[in-house]
């Protein structure tokens, strides 16, 4: 598993640590730790509903925060949970970040998945993202639940 929950960071909410070879794997797999820690039986969900996002911002950590949110703002919207994602990230011509994803999952069902936690949004303290020496990239980040 490419993420692993963290004990003994934060008391109220929920810690993750998600480690993965290239910026792009990192952004999904941190899309779905957040969505995992909200229903327990994640495998069952099924690619039914697509989505698209686009998000701008200055740096990998930024990116990261605010595709965090974006996964948080289709749950609270409209119901959705993502298991299937396909991202890419470019640099635009003021040399920020752009995010362009492609989101696959279904509506959330009660009575088929088991809610366990409702994160409300992903926060700023202890919040990390970097890549080290051996090329791997770590995030480190708590959300709000």
């Amino acid at each position: 598993m490419p993420y692993r929950y963290l004990e003994g960071l934060t008391v109220a909410d929920l810690a993750f640590e998600v480690t993965a070879d290239t910026y792009e794997e990192l952004l999904v797999d941190s899309a779905k730790a957040v969505t995992n820690a909200m229903i327990r039986n994640m495998e069952i969900l099924e690619p039914k509903i697509e989505r698209t996002a686009s998000i701008t911002a200055l740096d990998e950590e930024l990116l990261l925060f605010n595709w965090l949110d974006e996964i948080i703002f289709w749950k609270d919207t409209e119901g959705l949970l993502f298991k299937e994602f396909d991202i890419s990230v470019d640099e635009n011509e003021n040399r920020e970040l752009v995010l362009t994803a492609r989101m696959r999952g279904e509506e959330l069902d009660m009575k088929r998945m088991e809610l366990v936690i409702d994160v409300k949004a992903p926060t700023m303290h202890h919040f990390d993202v970097y890549q080290n020496d051996d090329g791997k990239w770590h995030a480190v980040f708590i959300v709000d639940i």
